[in-house]
């Protein structure tokens, strides 16, 4: 058995992540479920660490490592760390192309809010957040909607990942120019690209993810001068989110903080994969404007009342009816609309059981 023939395997059976590790079983999650491979029997360390210092991906010595590569026309990111076993590889296959921004299933509101129908960007500056569970699509959303932009924009992109994941050259070629940096190879950090991009003339900036309070502090000055600003949080909905960015900040900071965000947000999609009863993967959303409404309570730390508004402004689209709409659509039982529901009763009552 080689390493190459366990990824096979995986692509064999449409999986989207792999998990690989010595002296066991290789595994594979194929539609949201985990699929244990007997095949090939269990995997030795020898061939882990043969291919991965084939690809130049470790060194003699190594601990954590966040990378990528790539393998039979698929890129992969790649997460290597030691257990008390030896060494493991978890993996997530990209798609051998970026998919269209409108092929994803998400709200039409969505990409209404972003571009006209020509394509061209309707965003000039401000901070566009796409948060979520780990496996919940960021990076595809942010690098659909990136393709969208360089296809039909001539604008300037710089990205900073961790690991990059998807090429954006081809869609850029001929019509704008992009530049993908990936952190711990291009850059040192996420902040220190960030700092560093704000020199190099970039109409849109991409921060992978951002996990502190100087990246956050940039990024927000970035969107309120001229940038529009991507970037993903680890959050799983849009009012935990401005929580999640105001807690980043001591309180002395605190006021100061919401301010900008008040005047810099355009949007936050908070979003969940999810796989239905007929094993199809459905994109879950929530969906916040930046409204004028909703920036005043950002501002004076109202946070709490702007849920109610996701379902009172148009502008926005709830947790609960985005389930409803996918129910109408036919994409969730209603079982499995009420038990994802925040308010089951507002569930029912919209998909026709008012008992």
């Amino acid at each position: 058995m080689t390493f190459e023939e366990v990824l096979k395997k995986g692509i064999e059976l449409g999986a989207s992540d792999f998990h690989l590790s010595s002296y066991d079983f290789p595994a594979y999650r194929v539609k949201k479920k985990l699929v244990v491979c007997r095949d090939f029997g269990i995997l030795e360390e020898n061939v882990i660490l043969r291919f991965l210092r084939e690809k130049g991906l470790i060194g003699e010595e190594f601990s954590d490592v966040d990378t990528s590569f790539e393998f039979d026309g698929y890129r992969f990111r790649a997460s290597i760390f030691k257990t008390r076993k030896g060494t493991s590889v978890v993996l997530r296959k990209l798609p051998k192309s970026i998919p269209d921004l409108e092929s994803l299933n998400l709200p039409a509101k969505f990409i209404e809010h972003l571009f006209t129908d020509e394509g061209k960007l309707k965003v000039q500056s401000g901070l566009i957040l796409i948060t979520g569970e780990t496996n919940s699509g960021k990076s595809t959303t942010l690098a659909s909607l990136l393709k969208k932009t360089l296809e039909n924009n001539p604008k300037v992109v710089i990205t900073l990942e961790d690991p990059v994941e998807y090429d954006l050259y081809p869609a850029a070629r001929g019509k704008a120019k992009v530049y993908q940096r990936e952190v711990g190879k291009d850059t040192e950090s996420f902040a220190r690209g960030l700092k560093s991009a704000l020199r190099e003339d970039p109409d849109i900036i991409l921060v992978g993810e951002i996990r502190d309070a100087e990246t956050m502090r940039t990024a927000l000055n970035a969107s309120m001068t001229g940038h529009v600003v991507l970037a993903t949080l680890h959050t799983n909905d849009t009012v935990s989110t401005i929580d999640r960015i105001r807690n980043m900040f001591p309180d002395e900071e605190q006021n100061s903080i919401l301010d900008a965000l008040s005047r810099s947000l355009y949007l936050i999609q908070s979003q969940r994969l999810y796989a239905n009863e007929k094993g199809e993967i459905v994109p879950i959303v929530e969906l916040l404007k930046n409204t004028r409404t909703v920036a005043t309570l950002i501002r004076e730390k109202k946070i709490f009342r702007i849920t109610p508004l996701l379902d009172e402004e148009p502008e926005h689209i709830s947790w609960d009816n985005c389930l409803v709409s996918l129910f109408n659509q036919g994409k969730l039982s209603y079982n499995e609309a009420v038990s994802l529901a925040k308010d089951p009763q507002f569930v029912r009552e919209r998909t026709g059981d008012i008992f």
